[in-house]
């Protein structure tokens, strides 16, 4: 998961507040919910094409989630942070009907963080890891730290405390870090002693983000960077033995696949927050045995 600036792309004027056909669709639905007794809302304006494209472009066709790549192989989800429908485990509460076709609650999903069904999930123990096949998926959940829960549209949203991480609007590095295990990269929080620590167990638990298949795909990419990491730092071991007139010429060619490396941050078609974690982790030492080879010339 990694942060996603909502403002990067425009909001699309299908969901403008007023004069727009959200806003028609919202006066009919709040009319609707007039009646106590009413089933939910078949809301259609969020499923607009203009909307559509937008998150495909907030998001970059992939999973707001698990930052999986949908697009060659299944349709986007258009997914409701706050559901629209119903709240599970909240009995009574009508969903956050009001927000509905609201742009900055509505985000691009893969059908398996989107939809709840059984997913092999790998748990991290004192001991390792093993697999439990239970349900996961956002679905109607929105469990909150709080007491607190909105539940008309004149409710102070900000007072509630979401358990679930949204990339738009909370940095997923400040609670999720990537830790390789048994030859599988999973996700766990990135502080177990934090306060940010039932966020992220919460988001991980119900987005499924480390299901067997992520976690698999996660360590083929981890391998990959570490390979090109570990060729590196052969490069600068052999840099090292180099006389000073050598090693001035052999200079732009090491600089140069340093910036190869940090240029594989730039836009991967998918996991490209933890691909910015093992490179910037790795930049570490690459930066300082740059410096010391810079000044063995001074």
């Amino acid at each position: 998961m990694k942060f996603i600036n909502r403002d990067s792309v425009a909001m699309p004027a299908v969901l403008a507040e007023a004069d727009s056909k959200s806003a028609k669709e919202r006066a009919k639905a709040k009319e609707h919910y007039r009646d106590p007794n009413c089933v939910a809302y078949n809301f259609r304006i969020y499923k607009d094409k203009e909307v559509l494209t937008a998150l495909n472009a907030l998001f970059k066709n992939k999973c707001a989630y698990c930052e999986s790549s949908y697009q060659a192989t299944s349709p986007t989800d258009i997914e409701h942070f706050r559901p629209k429908g119903k709240v599970s485990n909240t009995p009574g509460h009508k969903g956050y009907w009001w927000l509905a076709s609201t742009w900055n609650n509505l985000l691009s999903s893969c059908i398996l963080c989107n939809r709840e069904q059984h997913n092999d999930l790998l748990n991290v123990t004192n001991t390792g890891l093993n697999t439990t096949n239970i349900k996961s998926g956002k679905y109607e959940h929105f469990p909150l730290a709080g007491s607190y829960r909105a539940f008309t549209e004149t409710d102070d949203l900000t007072q509630e405390d979401p358990l679930l991480i949204d990339p738009t609007q909370r940095d997923p590095a400040k609670y999720l870090t990537w830790k390789k295990m048994e030859d599988l990269q999973v996700i766990v929080p990135l502080n177990e002693a934090d306060a940010t620590t039932p966020y992220a167990r919460t988001s991980i638990q119900i987005y499924g983000l480390n299901r067997r298949p992520l976690v698999e795909e996660r360590i083929r990419i981890t391998l990959a960077i570490e390979a090109e990491a570990q060729a590196l730092a052969s490069n600068f071991s052999y840099a090292s033995e180099l006389e000073p007139a050598n090693l001035t010429k052999f200079m732009p060619i090491l600089e140069s696949a340093v910036n190869e490396f940090v240029k594989k941050k730039e836009n991967h078609p998918q996991y490209e927050g933890m691909i910015e974690y093992l490179i910037d982790r790795e930049m570490e030492k690459i930066l300082d045995q740059l410096q010391a080879l810079k000044d063995s010339r001074s």
